[in-house]
């Protein structure tokens, strides 16, 4: 299972919020990263995405919408 993470800068502050594992495989957390930034394109432009098995060895995640 993997836990996504993701920052945001807002203000000029960081905010981190950080989701259950709910995805199966590295392919499936990056389709939802994918749609969040559909949704949310403004919101997201300044993101940053991580992903983990563990909640301790955070993987930046760059995907292509």
């Amino acid at each position: 299972m993997f836990y996504l993470k993701i920052e945001t800068e807002k203000n000029g502050e960081i905010k981190t919020h950080e989701y259950p594992a709910g995805f199966e495989t590295e392919e499936s957390a990056n389709e939802y990263i994918k749609s969040l930034i559909r949704l949310f394109p403004k919101k997201h432009e300044s993101s940053r995405f991580f992903i983990s098995t563990d909640k301790s060895n955070w993987k930046e995640v760059q995907v292509e919408v």
